[in-house]
């Protein structure tokens, strides 16, 4: 009819913008926060991929090394301990119980002063005296080289094989498998020396016994113990002691 207004065409309603745009920062609030677990998840802050494995299972995760391996394995011994070890596990081969230390904490170490390499090693025992072994100054030393058992005594029997045998027998569980015999020091005749030196497989023994007489009714008593193999430069030795080295004992 004319001059009637036409009626405008359809248009959407205002009230349904709003929806979209609330799904939209729905939407964004869930990327937000999968990202921000996803993060936690990585880099194993919140381990929600072990924890809820069928839900957050797709999350991924940082490895990280567990070090299985390397726990396994024993610390490394510094050579002042490796030396301690080595006393530890070779004295009960040849001492009698009263004379080992009760533990490596009871065992002190120190540089030899005649051969700077070497490490002197002394304990105290129950049987009242001092002992000290000498090692090789190495990290990975497992020989002990010489042990010497140091005691002050009185001297109320005259030196012999007889004695020394007793005297050793009291000391070392070691049983020789040699010949006794005794010589008086070259250089010092106040020395009595009594050793029983053998080889076995390969390898020198000896266990010996000096009487240093410092009066005609005291005397200081040392025990000696050696073990030369062929890798070492004293094995041509046919004693424990440097004095006796070329010649022996008889």
């Amino acid at each position: 009819m004319d001059g009637e207004i036409p009626n405008a065409p359809n248009v959407a309603r205002p009230e349904q913008t709003p929806k979209k745009g609330l799904l939209f920062e729905i939407l964004f609030v869930i990327i937000f926060l999968i990202l921000i677990f996803g993060a936690l998840n990585y880099f194993n802050i919140l381990r929600l991929s072990e924890i809820f494995p069928n839900y957050f299972g797709f999350l991924p995760r940082k490895e990280v090394p567990t070090g299985t391996s390397q726990q396994s394995l024993p610390p490394a011994l510094s050579p002042s301990n490796q030396a301690k070890q080595t006393l530890i596990n070779f004295l009960p081969t040849i001492l009698n119980p009263s004379f080992l230390p009760q533990s490596s904490s009871d065992i002190t170490l120190t540089e030899d002063k005649k051969d700077k390499e070497k490490l002197n090693a002394s304990w105290n025992n129950k049987g009242g005296g001092t002992l000290w072994a000498v090692f090789p100054k190495t990290a990975n030393s497992q020989k002990i080289t010489s042990i010497d058992a140091y005691f002050e005594t009185i001297q109320t029997a005259s030196p012999s094989v007889q004695l020394a045998k007793s005297e050793v027998n009291k000391i070392f569980s070691s049983n020789p498998k040699g010949a006794w015999g005794c010589s008086r020091d070259p250089l010092n005749q106040r020395k009595l020396y009594c050793e029983n030196f053998w080889e076995d497989k390969d390898v020198k023994k000896g266990l010996g016994f000096l009487i240093i007489n410092t009066s005609p009714l005291r005397g200081r008593l040392v025990f000696s113990f050696c073990e030369h193999t062929k890798e070492s430069n004293l094995y041509s030795w046919k004693s424990c002691r440097s004095d006796f080295a070329k010649t022996g004992v008889e």
